[in-house]
């Protein structure tokens, strides 16, 4: 077939076909083509190239110029021009599809065997490729013979379908009824023949559905009633059967023919896929159980979300045991077509019909009865597909071992007995993805081809969905004259509802899933479309549905379901990326409404109450932190337990949730959740070294207040921007932040927040630390102090007392620094928090060195080492520098060479730029001692570029300087070296007071 009119526009082979350019070219080759072998007129031609544009003189000849050029190389179609008339198409009668559909259809008229006549149709319906003739051509020629071939093809499927029923071929034609029913529900030929194939299986309850949805499908587009004989043939099947059975013999239906007048060998289960991929442990593992060997249950349950391909396997796995079951196998739907649960008593009419021709029994019990015992003394494998309940199932399980059972379900069926529950069924891997996507494709004879980079977008736009995966390559298959990078772009614009073909449809499948939710989980299921988190759990549903939800019923249903899959944190879980998208589209619903923005207010709320909870655990109190206005949420005694337990652990399970929240409320305008969030979790990312999150939240939310006109949130935020921790991470640019922290300052100040300016000013000391003052700095931490003593901030008080003491040493009075930095050592032991107590500890150790008392420094260093523990962390670096330096001063030089070198490659690890940069002083003093001057300007250089790497230049241009003398005493050339302290030294430009501790 060359030349293809039914369904999309298309000539050439199917798998390479002629790209035919839109507008007038394609629809002057199709009005050509729909009256193929026939004269079409000029003004026909122009009538569909241009419509009520009348076509400049000789733009019709190059239009059909262009067509002429396409069909050169396509088959032997000719056109011939007859002047002054118009054109005609002459070509095969059977390479165009359009043509051999009327010619086949007319053929099947004059056979006398209607099973002949049924094959005949059915060959011309194959013909058609599922969407309405010419489906891509805008504007497509002559509707009128269109409309006439679309009624032309419902008449031919109406009469295949009606010769197919009166064979008593049901199984075969009910699927394709169904469908056809559901495209168009107006259509009464239909209406009645599906109603009479679900009263010959057993589903009056179905048939009484279908003709309800007709008649509401009239009532409500043509104000019309159904045929009285319609509605009569609806009562009969629901009460005595007489008239539905007189319809069918009217239709000349004829029972299939069986060889035991009472037993059949019921061959139901549809076979599997050709291009089923994956579940390779999951096949095997099914097989094993329905081999029937001892220890086998031989009746396996699949579970799993809509669209993962629990169906398919199940009838892998049926056609690989058939042979075990010699007496046939049976396939029972256990959901109609509204999603809704079949009653027991009508699966069991199906399943009788299969197995017997003996009168069907009135009620449920003897219909049971009959089952069982019919099924007592056969091999018989049932498939029970998509099961709603264990009620639903427990009757339809044989009760002896010789028959095997497959149950299919959306849920999980914990409380069925004497079956194996499978492993429920999650997404594809990438690889398998891949396999299933090539497997449809060389199925159908593809010689499509795909990039890599193609082939990787495809397999994240299917998200794992085997249904995804399987809809996706279908329409790659009637799309060949795109490129594979040109359909993957237009399905990524247009997201998962585009992923539907026929009856198949990925939103369909989510929203099934969506449906068989209770209503507090569909409300916990939208909410999470709501906000941008990466997982949920317990706090989650409970902000959501609030003091008088259940939030552990809403989650177990979501897992029981699975819509919701745990994460490998315990308590946490996510959606796969198909089912976030669906839930975001869902709750887009109402994006435009007020409530929407206070909503998602209501989720991030609840997370910073849980986050500021975290905070006191980690600092034993609100220190070190200030927070909005934002009011505390009345979180579950149980949430706040969790967090007390590990406030650390919490913030670990919670970190990536903490950053989608700053993001998302930043670019909501919720500048106070925002900046509340990120500057609660400073102290989680300084332990943990979590320095990317730690700038990218608080960027963020600077932002946000920036943008809202939030003084006081911006001044928390340059604060947090410039913590010294963030600032010794190598994360920091060299560009000072001290005349940020100077406007912070200013701005908490103006704001009456005592707290946020004892932090501001604590900060900003720092920083000037950093470029070498010291005057300024002990004057703002002096009144930072006091501030921090105001607002009760013990942990504040301990901080500012030891930077106190640190730039007391800086500016060399050492016994005053001492003294300063025991007070903080004491404040230390009352926290009573072992990373208080090493900070402590290390720097009165160094203050001890300072003054020669080596014995009591040791002791201090022992101290850190103790809090450092087994682990290798920054703690013990800090332990190590002491150490080796301590060792240097006793003369124990081939200890302090092997301690300092530890404490250098810990240091480095941990990401801590100043330590080393310090340790490398400390290795450049001990090489001098051990005189081994290349080492000790290598030792120089290296921590010259760690302080350059954090934005120290006061320890960079000691370092520097301290390499001028070393390579002048070398005899070496310090130009170099000297031009850094003199760029330095201009950088800071330091007051005079502060220039003269720099050179001394």
């Amino acid at each position: 077939m060359l030349y293809r009119v039914l369904g999309e526009l298309t000539i050439g082979p199917l798998e390479s076909p002629v790209k035919v350019p839109g507008g007038k070219v394609s629809r002057i080759l199709s009005a050509l083509l729909l009256r193929a072998n026939r004269l079409v007129t000029l003004e026909q031609l122009q009538e569909a190239g241009w419509g009520d544009d009348q076509p400049i003189s000789d733009q019709l000849p190059k239009a059909i110029s262009t067509v002429k050029e396409l069909l050169s190389g396509v088959g032997t179609a000719q056109i011939q021009t007859l002047r002054g008339r118009g054109y005609k198409l002459t070509v095969d009668p059977d390479q165009v599809d359009m043509l051999r559909f009327q010619r086949l259809v007319e053929q099947s008229s004059r056979l006398n065997d209607p099973d002949a006549e049924a094959e005949q149709l059915n060959s011309a319906l194959e013909l058609w490729r599922g969407s309405p003739p010419l489906s891509n051509v805008s504007r497509a020629p002559f509707p009128t013979d269109l409309a006439a071939l679309m009624k032309r093809r419902a008449r031919a499927e109406e009469r295949f379908l009606t010769l197919r029923l009166a064979a008593g071929r049901v199984p075969e034609i009910l699927d394709r009824l169904v469908i056809a029913v559901e495209q168009d529900h107006k259509r009464e030929k239909l209406c009645e023949l599906l109603m009479l194939a679900y009263h010959l299986t057993g589903q009056a309850a179905q048939a009484q559905t279908t003709f309800e949805r007709y008649a509401h499908a009239l009532d409500s587009e043509y104000n019309a009633s159904p045929d009285r004989k319609l509605l009569t043939l609806c009562y009969s099947i629901m009460n005595d059967a007489a008239v539905a059975e007189q319809r069918l013999a009217e239709l000349g239906y004829r029972p299939p023919e069986t060889s035991d007048p009472t037993v059949l060998v019921p061959q139901e289960i549809p076979p599997s896929v050709p291009w089923f991929a994956g579940r390779a442990d999951l096949v095997d593992e099914a097989v094993w159980q329905l081999k029937g060997s001892r220890a086998a249950l031989q009746k396996v349950v699949i579970s799993g979300s809509s669209g993962m391909g629990k169906t398919e396997l199940a009838r892998r796995v049926a056609e690989l045991v058939r042979e075990d079951y010699p007496d046939g196998g049976l396939f029972l739907e256990l959901r109609d077509t509204d999603d809704e649960p079949v009653d027991t008593s009508e699966v069991l009419a199906q399943a009788l019909r299969g197995l017997t021709t003996q009168r069907l029994p009135d009620t449920r019990a003897h219909r049971l009865s009959l089952y069982r015992d019919i099924l007592s003394n056969r091999r018989v494998l049932v498939v029970l597909d998509n099961a709603v309940s264990e009620d639903q199932v427990r009757d339809l399980l044989p009760r002896t071992r010789n028959c095997g059972v497959i149950v299919t379900s959306r849920r999980a069926l914990p409380d069925l007995d004497g079956v194996h529950p499978m492993v429920p069924l999650g997404l594809l891997s990438s690889a398998e993805t891949n396999e299933l996507y090539e497997r449809v494709l060389r199925g159908h004879h593809s010689q499509l081809t795909h990039t890599r980079e193609d082939m990787e977008r495809l397999v994240t736009l299917c998200g794992g969905m085997p249904l995804a995966v399987r809809i996706v390559a279908s329409l790659r298959l009637r799309e060949p004259g795109r490129s594979t990078a040109e359909f993957v772009n237009r399905l990524a614009a247009a997201g998962t509802p585009a992923m539907a073909i026929g009856s198949r449809s990925v939103t369909r499948a989510l929203e099934t899933g969506f449906q068989g939710l209770t209503l507090e989980a569909r409300q916990l299921f939208v909410a999470l479309g709501r906000v941008r988190l990466s997982h949920f759990g317990a706090w989650t549903a409970a902000a959501v549905l609030g003091p008088q939800g259940d939030p552990g019923a809403a989650l177990s249903d979501l897992l029981s379901c699975f819509i919701a899959q745990p994460t490998t944190v315990e308590g946490r879980y996510r959606f796969h990326d198909l089912t976030r998208d669906h839930a975001q589209r869902l709750s887009a619903d109402d994006a435009a409404s007020p409530e929407h923005g206070a909503r998602i207010r209501q989720v991030y709320a609840a997370l910073l109450t849980l986050v500021r909870r975290a905070h006191r655990g980690l600092y034993g109190g609100d220190f070190e932190v200030v927070h909005s206005d934002v009011p505390d949420w009345a979180a579950p005694q149980s949430l706040l337990e969790e967090i007390d337990r590990d406030p650390q652990a919490w913030y670990e399970a919670e970190r990536r949730n903490i950053r989608a929240a700053v993001a998302h409320a930043a670019r909501l305008g919720f500048s106070d959740l925002a900046w509340d969030l990120a500057f609660s979790s400073q102290e989680f990312y300084a332990l943990s070294g979590y320095y990317d999150d730690w700038r990218v939240t608080h960027t963020a939310a600077l932002d946000a207040c920036r943008t809202a006109g939030d003084l006081r949130g911006e001044g928390v935020m340059l604060t947090a921007q410039s913590q010294p921790a963030l600032v010794a991470s190598r994360r920091a640019g060299v560009e000072s932040a001290i005349p940020s922290l100077r406007r912070a300052v200013e701005l908490l100040t103006a704001c009456g927040d005592e707290h946020g300016v004892a932090i501001a000013q604590r900060t900003l000391g720092n920083a000037l630390r950093r470029e070498g003052r010291l005057a300024e700095p002990l004057t703002l931490f002096r009144e930072a102090l006091r501030r921090y003593e105001g607002a009760g901030d013990t942990l504040g008080c301990w901080q500012t007392s030891r930077f106190i003491g640190q730039t007391l040493l800086d500016l060399g009075e050492h016994s005053e620094a001492l003294t300063s930095l025991i007070r903080a050592r004491r404040a230390a032991d009352a926290l009573g928090q072992a990373r208080v107590i090493a900070q402590s500890a290390y720097w009165v150790g160094r203050a001890r060195l300072a003054l020669g008392q080596l014995d009591e420094a040791r002791h201090d260093f022992d101290t850190v080492a103790g809090a450092a523990g087994q682990t290798k962390g920054s703690t013990l670096a800090y332990a190590l520098h002491g150490h080796g330096d301590l060792a240097r001063l006793r003369g124990s030089l081939a200890e302090a060479d092997e301690t300092l070198a530890w404490a250098g490659r810990l240091a480095a690890e941990t990401a801590d730029a100043v330590l080393e940069g310090r340790v490398h002083l400390s290795r450049a003093e001990l090489f001098a001692a051990l005189a081994r001057p290349t080492e000790q300007v290598a030792a120089l250089e290296h921590a010259a570029r760690c302080f350059a790497a954090c934005g120290s230049p006061y320890l960079e241009a000691v370092s520097y300087s301290t390499l001028v003398e070393v390579l002048r005493q070398q005899g070496l050339a310090t130009d170099d070296a000297s031009a850094q302290v003199e760029r330095l030294h201009h950088l800071m430009d330091l007051p005079l007071e502060d220039q003269i501790h720099l050179y001394r």
